[in-house]
């Protein structure tokens, strides 16, 4: 395979370890900053709906700039966002609704940089090679996601939950250089006339519903991600007299786990006036 697509995949592999990290994290810190199932559902609705709002528009509108340069810039807008995180809560600042904010814009960049690198593939290898470009990008992503929680998790031992977001704002970095090395362009010479954006959301959405494989893959994902949904977060939800207990008394027998414990005590200290925003001070 060429060089640019090894420079695609190693962006990627990376940028992808540090998201599947911040997936874990954030319900834990949902759940840390409001002790709430709802707000555990808020959050993941607020993942969701930028795909229900504007996936379609977003894909059409992708085909007609510049892949490249818009996914560097995608990656550099999403380490900026993520990073707002870790810095709002050194700040004293840090509340539930802007978790919701970040979720929802980084859920809403993630289609840009999706609906590109969907184009970018083919501009990096030839047909006969596109099958496994893709299966070598997905086995690095299924890698990713189960290496990245690992890393979290150990990393929550000597770090607040909140700081591991700046492990993916690193990688989204890493993947903005990558992209900007490759020298090739994402973009395939337009052939035909142009035609209206929501004139091609409604020939893709014939083509797909159309084509039987397509579609029942469709129907399929679409249940997948519905089931998955809750279940993801409610693991971050356990009875809080349990949870309390033990985690108490493991604390007391070791002076890192008494560190960790006061990292990730529930409820939180709050700062003054903090009442229902969800507002968190930190315990360090």
């Amino acid at each position: 395979m060429r060089a640019d697509f090894w420079k695609f995949w190693a962006g990627e592999t990376v940028s992808n370890f540090g998201t599947s990290m911040t997936q874990f994290a954030v319900p834990l810190l949902v759940f840390k900053l409001t002790g709430s199932a709802v707000s555990l559902g808020i959050a993941a609705a607020a993942f969701g709906l930028p795909h229900l709002l504007f996936g379609l528009v977003i894909g059409a509108w992708t085909d007609r700039v510049d892949r490249k340069r818009l996914m560097i810039v995608v990656d550099v807008l999403s380490a900026l966002l993520v990073a707002s995180v870790p810095v709002a809560a050194a700040a004293g600042v840090l509340s539930v609704w802007w978790l919701y904010v970040v979720v929802f814009g980084a859920a809403t960049l993630s289609i840009f940089f999706e609906a590109s690198q969907f184009g970018a593939i083919p501009s990096l290898v030839g047909r006969d090679e596109l099958v496994s470009a893709n299966g070598r990008i997905q086995a690095s992503f299924a890698a990713a996601s189960v290496l990245g929680p690992l890393a979290a998790g150990a990393l929550l031992v000597f770090l607040p939950v909140e700081d591991v977001l700046f492990v993916d704002a690193a990688s989204f970095l890493c993947s903005a250089v990558m992209l900007s090395l490759i020298a090739r362009a994402f973009n395939a010479p337009r052939e035909r006339e142009r035609t209206s954006i929501r004139a091609d959301i409604v020939e893709g959405l014939r083509y797909v519903l159309r084509h039987p494989v397509l579609r029942n893959i469709s129907a399929m994902m679409a249940m997948v991600n519905f089931v998955n949904a809750p279940v993801g977060r409610s693991s971050c939800y356990s009875p809080r007299r349990v949870t309390r207990r033990r985690t108490a008394k493991s604390a007391s027998s070791s002076p890192r786990a008494a560190r960790a414990w006061s990292c990730a005590r529930w409820p939180p200290a709050r700062s003054a006036g903090g009442g229902a925003s969800g507002t968190l001070r930190w315990v360090r």
